[in-house]
């Protein structure tokens, strides 16, 4: 499953979000600077999830065309989403800038400052506090939330959003779990639609 940096959430509340009766709409592209370069000139690869009271539209496009697919809900046996933190990772990342970030500033603070102990004292905290500081970022711009149904085909497409820096666009548990409960709801409801 790719994964897309999200550009818009919107999730209805009562009312559709248009007149075509769109109750939940999450648009993401590539991750990158180029991919957002791209977005900005109009021609960005980009994939979008709609869904409205009958099917499910899942999007993808790229600088070469685009390709969409519509899943009616009452042909889906499944709908699987959750969101992922990346807690490994950023553990792994945290014990090599950890110390890196401490030596470095207790080394200049210490050392080459002239501080003594109070600068290499200094130094590891202020190491301490950069290395917490970049997984904290890590960890917020890496959560990824994904969404798969599974079709009565056999056939299983999903989609996977991160949070974005530059749209500003985050992704949360409350959300997420917002987003999978109203397509379980939909999906449970349109048993009713089945036409054979």
């Amino acid at each position: 499953m790719s994964t897309y940096v999200l550009k818009s959430w919107k999730v209805a509340s009562g009312q559709p979000l248009d007149q075509a009766g769109t109750l939940i709409h999450l648009t993401g592209r590539r991750a990158g600077i180029v991919a957002w370069l791209l977005s900005l000139a109009g021609i960005d690869p980009t994939c979008a999830l709609r869904v409205d009271s009958t099917a499910a539209y899942l999007e993808t496009g790229s600088v070469f065309g685009n390709q969409r697919r519509m899943m009616p809900l009452y042909h889906l046996t499944a709908v699987t989403g959750g969101l992922a933190r990346p807690i490994v990772e950023t553990w792994f990342l945290f014990s090599i800038l950890a110390p890196m970030f401490i030596g470095m500033f207790a080394g200049l603070l210490g050392g080459v400052l002239d501080l003594g102990g109070f600068g290499a004292f200094l130094g590891f905290l202020l190491g301490l506090a950069a290395a917490v500081g970049a997984v904290i970022f890590y960890y917020r711009l890496n959560k990824r939330l994904s969404i798969q149904f599974t079709e009565s085909s056999g056939a299983s497409p999903g989609i996977m959003f991160k949070p974005s820096l530059i749209e500003g666009v985050d992704v949360n548990e409350a959300a997420a779990a917002n987003v999978t409960y109203l397509i379980d709801r939909l999906v449970l409801g349109s048993r009713g639609q089945r036409t054979g």
